[in-house]
């Protein structure tokens, strides 16, 4: 998208406004002006360019009181007096539209008419003006200073609304805190202009969070990451390494590696890490209070602090890419992602196949060409005799004519012989299930009835997912919390 210049927004109130001085410390910033609106344009847009632009809204009293001028009233004539100003007869009070075209001879100047928010038509209608405001692309800043009543709720509501529909960006939310200003010598009062921008930080960001939490996406969060300027280099390297969990989740990487961008387990252990180094430290948490959601997300991820063991001839065995496999799975199921569900389901099999036989699990050639070829053709096998009403498999056969070119074959004739018939049964299940998520739509086994709604899919992957669960522990898999 074009980029589209930078939008000033603006409340206009009802107020008597007397000359304060507003600053922003921090960056030496400094303007004597009656209106916190002008003083704050002068701090985000000293220079304007070709594409600026400026809004004012105003209810009708604004406009008689503050917009247009007009004659002091006897009220105002006694506060200025009382601060060693004199009126003169017939002068008359500048309205802020003269004094703003002046600073800003070159940039167009729109008022919008709104009414008070007394009813929820009238607030519905501010919203809608607001929203009609903002044009796509472009940077707002917003002053709320002088928003009576509800607009700087509706501000933000606004403003992320845009952001979602039109693209646009936040400069800043700014307000200038009159009521906690300081008097001082020179008879001025100077107040401090206040960045409430992190408010919307933080919606950005629990946004975010909530994303991920219940979806399983860490676009948003991503995004935030790449755009953050407020994000320190440790929370950088958390965030980094959450994305490339779920990049690894999304494209099934469940094989271990050395690099967080290629294993599932890897990246987990690298934000763990990050993650407790950022416990520890209690140091460089930005404006968005990102220590607080990732303990949300941590909490979120104990699927994948799960190990399992079992136990051969007093060996305890730990089988780490079946609980990498497992853990995919049970993700998979709070998120919802029965793709990746039955994908995970159909390999964690031949993963636990593989290193329960300790035969290894990442040769692909032992992996592919031989345990999946076994586990297929015995599933297979195993359903046709089931639909004819038979309880006997010869499993000798398959050892005779399946394991005669591997180097594991006592191994694997271990596997034959051991596999249960209810592993086969859910393998064959399986198996359907997952060719016809990755048919879209057109798999040659699938009949009419058998297609499933997106609740029964997801009820079905619980229920394998429990089942596969069980035959293991039956098997002496024991599951322990890390």
């Amino acid at each position: 998208m074009e980029h589209a210049g930078r939008h000033f927004i603006a409340v206009l109130g009802t107020n008597f406004y007397t000359d304060c001085v507003y600053q922003v410390k921090e960056d030496g910033f400094s303007y004597k002006t009656p209106y916190a609106q002008l003083a704050v344009l002068k701090y985000v847009m000293p220079d304007p360019a070709k594409k600026d632009r400026i809004t004012i809204l105003l209810t009708d009293q604004a406009e008689r009181q503050n917009w247009l001028d007009r004659d002091y009233s006897e009220r105002e004539i006694g506060i200025l007096a009382g601060r060693g100003e004199r009126i003169l007869p017939g002068e008359k009070k500048t309205g802020f539209q003269k004094i703003l075209k002046a600073e800003y001879p070159q940039t167009p100047i729109e008022t919008i008419r709104i009414r008070e928010g007394r009813s929820r038509e009238e607030l519905d209608e501010i919203f809608e003006k607001m929203y009609g405001a903002a044009q796509p692309g472009e940077t707002v800043y917003f002053d709320i200073t002088h928003g009576l009543r509800s607009i700087p709720m509706q501000v933000l509501t606004v403003i992320h609304y845009a952001k979602a529909l039109k693209e646009i960006q936040v400069g800043g939310i700014y307000y200038g805190a009159y009521e906690i200003g300081e008097n001082r010598e020179d008879g001025l009062r100077y107040v401090d202009l206040l960045d409430m921008s992190m408010c919307s930080k933080i919606l950005d960001w629990t946004s975010a969070a909530e994303s991920f939490v219940k979806g399983g996406s860490s676009n948003q969060i991503w995004e935030l990451k790449e755009s953050g300027r407020d994000v320190s280099d440790p929370e950088r390297a958390a965030l980094k390494s959450l994305h490339d969990l779920t990049s690894c989740l999304n494209t099934c990487k469940g094989k271990r590696n050395a690099s967080s961008e290629k294993s599932i387990q890897k990246a987990y252990e690298d934000f763990r890490m990050h993650y407790d180094r950022l416990c520890e430290s209690h140091t460089g948490i930005s404006e968005a209070p990102l220590l607080r959601l990732f303990e949300r997300i941590e909490n979120d991820l104990d699927v994948f602090r799960q190990r399992l063991f079992f136990r051969k001839d007093d060996r305890k065995i730990e089988l780490s890419c079946t609980a990498t496999g497992m853990a995919a799975v049970d993700w998979a199921v709070r998120k919802n992602l029965p793709q990746l569900g039955f994908t995970a389901l159909k390999e964690t099999i031949v993963t636990y196949m593989c290193e329960r036989y300790q035969v290894p699990a990442e040769d692909r050639t032992v992996r592919n060409t031989t345990v999946w070829d076994i586990l297929r053709d015995m599933a297979r096998q195993y359903e046709v005799l089931e639909k004819r009403g038979e309880t006997h498999m010869d499993r000798k056969w398959f050892c005779d004519h399946k394991l005669m070119t591997t180097p594991y074959r006592a191994e694997l004739s271990c596997m034959i012989r051991e596999i249960p018939e209810e592993l086969l049964d859910v393998t064959v299940r399986i198996m359907r299930f997952r060719d016809a998520l990755n048919d879209f739509g057109f798999s040659e086994n699938e009949k009419e009835g058998d297609i499933l709604t997106w609740r029964e899919i997801q009820e079905q992957l619980r229920d394998f997912r429990e089942t596969l669960k069980r035959i293991m522990e039956e098997q002496g898999v024991s599951f322990e919390i890390n």
